[in-house]
């Protein structure tokens, strides 16, 4: 026999599931598709369900991308690393879009590179200054910046 536990979940829609998801942290309609899916929703349910969100606003791939690269600028990522994330999730991004909110947050690339050359330099101190550099650049190009502005920022 089935306990009323299993019973009451397994009559949750798949808008109820979407709401209680949303209510602890944002996704985009694609990873909250495959949420639903996972959790063994019907295809018609889950996209009423995303239409539904998407009408009141609950899901907005809009505002998901912009947090997500806000976020991204603040943790001091790299355009490319920001591309290739939102990629992943199948959201279009730009730079101009990634530059505007780099504006906002007055965190520009060249600034965060002086960041980090910065605290790098304290961490590597007792290094060897060519070593010292190669760790420099190999990390900031893992963070997804662009070889040529690490240099030139570098270079100064």
């Amino acid at each position: 026999m089935l306990s009323p536990l299993f019973c009451i979940k397994m009559t949750k829609t798949a808008l109820e599931h979407s709401v209680r998801l949303l209510s602890k942290k944002d996704y985009s309609s694609l990873t909250l598709q495959k949420k639903l899916h996972d959790k063994g929703f019907h295809e018609d349910e889950i996209l009423l369900a995303l239409k539904t969100l998407r009408d009141k606003n609950y899901l907005n791939n809009q505002r998901y991308k912009e947090d997500k690269i806000s976020s991204f600028i603040q943790r001091y990522y790299g355009n490319k690393y920001i591309h290739q994330k939102l990629d992943f999730e199948n959201l279009e991004v730009n730079d101009e879009e990634i530059d505007n909110i780099r504006d906002e947050l007055q965190l520009s690339s060249s600034k965060v590179i002086e960041i980090i050359i910065k605290k790098k330099n304290i961490q590597f101190k007792s290094i060897e200054a060519e070593k010292k550099k190669n760790k420099i650049f190999t990390y900031l190009l893992s963070r997804g910046f662009d070889f040529y502005t690490i240099e030139t920022i570098y270079q100064d």
